[in-house]
C-alpha cells in the first residue's frame, strides 16, 4: 500500500477530511482491521470448528490531532456548528441517522515530506485514503496551562458499497480506480 503505513500504524501525517486540511497528527495512528467470523460447526469435528466464514469487515483508525480549532471539532463532531468566524460552537443532539449515508466521508493521511517536516509528500506512495470514513471523538480535547491541546478521534471506514474497496495508497490508475475523485 503506502510507503509509511506498515500495516499496524501509520506515521505522523497530515490530514484531510471530505477535502478539508486539518493539520498535524500529533504522533502515529493507530490501524485496527475488524473482521467478524462465525465458527461452521459439525458433530463429527467435535468441538472445534468445521469451518470459519467471515460475516464482516471494516478498518478503524485512531488519530490524535494537536492542533484542536472549533472547525475540527465540528468536522468530527455530529451536530456540532461553527458560528462568529469560527470563534464559536454550539452543540446539538444528531441522531437516528445513517453513518455511510451522512458522515462518512474521504479521509486522506499524507506523510510529511522527508527533511521538511512542515510539507505534505506530493508522492501519491506517501499517502492512504479511506473512502467512506466515519469520525468519533473518542475521549475528552486535553488541554491545560503547561499541555498541549489534544484531540482523540476514532474513524469507522466502511466499504464503499459501489467500488466494494475501503480504500487505497498509491495512484488511482495503479490499483485500476481512475475514475475516483481525491479530495
Amino acid at each position: 500500500m503506502s510507503n509509511y503505513f506498515d500495516g499496524k500504524s501509520i506515521g505522523p501525517s497530515y490530514f484531510s477530511y471530505d477535502g478539508v486540511d486539518y493539520g498535524f497528527t500529533v504522533d502515529d495512528g493507530e490501524v485496527e482491521w475488524l473482521e467478524d467470523v462465525a465458527d461452521i460447526m459439525s458433530a463429527q469435528f467435535g468441538t472445534q470448528p468445521y469451518d470459519k466464514y467471515i460475516t464482516g469487515q471494516a478498518f478503524s483508525i485512531t488519530i490524535n490531532f494537536g492542533v484542536v480549532t472549533n472547525e475540527l471539532i465540528a468536522a468530527m463532531t455530529r451536530g456540532a456548528i461553527v458560528s462568529n468566524s469560527g470563534k464559536a460552537i454550539k452543540f446539538a443532539c444528531e441522531k437516528y441517522r445513517s453513518g455511510y449515508e451522512n458522515y462518512a466521508k474521504q479521509l486522506k493521511l499524507t506523510a510529511p515530506t522527508a527533511n521538511v517536516c512542515d510539507t505534505p509528500s506530493t508522492d501519491p506512495n506517501d499517502r492512504i485514503i479511506f473512502l467512506k470514513a466515519m469520525p468519533s471523538p473518542s475521549g475528552p480535547v486535553v488541554t491545560g496551562p503547561e499541555t498541549q491541546r489534544q484531540m482523540s478521534v476514532v474513524f469507522y471506514c466502511f466499504q464503499d458499497r459501489d467500488l466494494e474497496i475501503f480504500g487505497f495508497g498509491g495512484t488511482q490508475t495503479s490499483n485500476g480506480l481512475s475514475g475516483i475523485v481525491i479530495k
